[in-house]
């Protein structure tokens, strides 16, 4: 129980205004320090940028342990960043319209389950299809950014994003070293498992300890636009891929050509999307075109 007394300085409205505030921000306690904010945050992107690199020295091993050719082990890094150039926008929109910081632990839990089932593969197709939904926690970092914008000071903003973005290639330098080491000496599934770990403490700490963004705006995500961009970059891939051993000119590789073109005429037949692309064309044409002289 707090007991105010007459007795002391006095202080003006506007003072017992600011002690008020001060008094109930103490009281609350619901907002963590940037720093550990930011501390959580680095081991978020650190886990998420080893698991991202770690596979490239092991892909010859995958490709003798699993019996597949050099064509389809490539799938296994080519699959994680197909998912992930088509989900980061997705939960990045997501982040902003429910939350940045569950939208954050939900991409961990994702990544956590890909790293798990890709540990337990037994052979190419399945870890190719985890090393796929390992692309859905690819928000990372696009959502830490947005963590950081929203709770830290406007003068720390800066140090922070550059922090974390400096994560990415820290990690995934240090990635292809560890890849190497564990792969000479215990076996290739111990790449997830140890990648497993860090994105478990990391989902663990940012449910605990990240607070949720006050900020939130309500978006509309384009469900539409996104399936049809990420089957059509599968099927481009995929006739990229096998178009050498299909033929350039066979039936088969121009199906797997159909897709994409077909997508793209789809995506951009709605008048919606039409008037939007003109909007965006005309703004370019404004931007690009040089500045009248003054006289």
């Amino acid at each position: 129980m707090l007991v105010v007394t007459n007795q002391g300085p006095r202080f003006s409205s506007k003072g017992k205004a600011t002690c008020i505030a001060s008094l109930r921000i103490v009281a609350q306690g619901q907002r963590q320090h940037y720093n550990v904010t930011l501390a959580i945050l680095t081991v978020a992107g650190t886990a998420y940028a080893l698991q991202q690199t770690m596979v490239i020295p092991a892909l010859p091993t995958l490709q003798r342990e699993l019996h597949t050719t050099t064509t389809w082990v490539t799938w296994v890094l080519t699959a994680l960043l197909l998912v992930a150039s088509v989900s980061t926008p997705i939960l990045g929109k997501l982040g902003d319209q429910y939350g940045k910081e569950l939208l954050l632990v939900i991409s961990l839990a994702l990544f956590f389950v890909g790293c798990v089932g890709a540990a337990a593969a037994w052979n190419i197709w399945t870890l190719i299809f985890f090393r796929a939904f390992q692309g859905l926690g690819a928000a990372v970092f696009p959502l830490s950014f947005g963590i950081i914008r929203d709770e830290f000071p406007r003068e720390k903003v800066g140090v922070g994003i550059g922090l974390i973005s400096a994560v990415f290639g820290v990690g995934g330098g240090l990635g292809i070293v560890l890849s190497g080491l564990i792969v000479d000496n215990l076996s290739w599934r111990w790449l997830f498992i140890f990648g497993a770990v860090p994105v478990g403490i990391a989902a663990v700490l940012v449910h605990r300890f990240v607070p949720e963004s006050p900020i939130k705006t309500p978006s509309r995500v384009d469900f539409l636009g996104a399936t049809l961009l990420s089957a059509g970059l599968v099927f481009l891939l995929l006739a990229l891929t096998e178009g050498e051993n299909w033929g350039w000119t066979s039936a088969r590789h121009r199906a797997a050509c159909r897709p994409p073109q077909l997508g793209s005429w789809t995506t951009a037949s709605t008048p919606a999307r039409r008037r939007r692309a003109c909007t965006c064309c005309r703004a370019l044409s404004r931007c690009s075109s040089p500045a009248p002289r003054r006289g």
